[in-house]
């Protein structure tokens, strides 16, 4: 990453950096644009306080992403969450479809082998 502005470079990595994920070439290049700009220590002092205050968080509470779910697309107005029955998903029919397509295009691709083949010149081995 070539960037002269320590405010991308530290946007773009203090993520990785509160994970301990940074290599050292990556943590070489964040701490230049730190020492560069003395706002961003400031920044990283304060997403780092946020950061341990998140830790174990997650596994206190307790969602049930379905509950979760429906609220949120309860809101959304044009969301329609069509369930398909077990059992009722796609028919015989559409997979009668499915083979014929592919029969078909077996068919045409080798009749243009073949056509193919004659106009270049070449013995088709019968």
């Amino acid at each position: 990453m070539k960037v002269n502005d320590p405010h991308m470079v530290f946007n773009s990595l203090v993520g990785r950096k509160l994970s301990g994920e940074l290599t050292p070439g990556e943590e070489e290049l964040f701490n230049e644009a730190l020492s560069r700009e003395p706002d961003l220590k400031l920044q990283l002092d304060e997403l780092g306080k946020i950061w341990d205050s998140m830790d174990g968080l997650a596994e206190q509470q307790n969602y049930d992403m379905d509950v979760e779910w429906s609220a949120l697309s309860g809101k959304m107005p044009d969301f329609h969450n069509e369930k398909v029955p077990a059992g009722k998903g796609r028919s015989l029919l559409y997979y009668s479809y499915r083979i014929a397509a592919v029969l078909i295009t077996g068919v045409f691709i080798t009749f243009a082998w073949l056509y193919a083949s004659r106009i270049a010149g070449t013995e088709v081995m019968e």
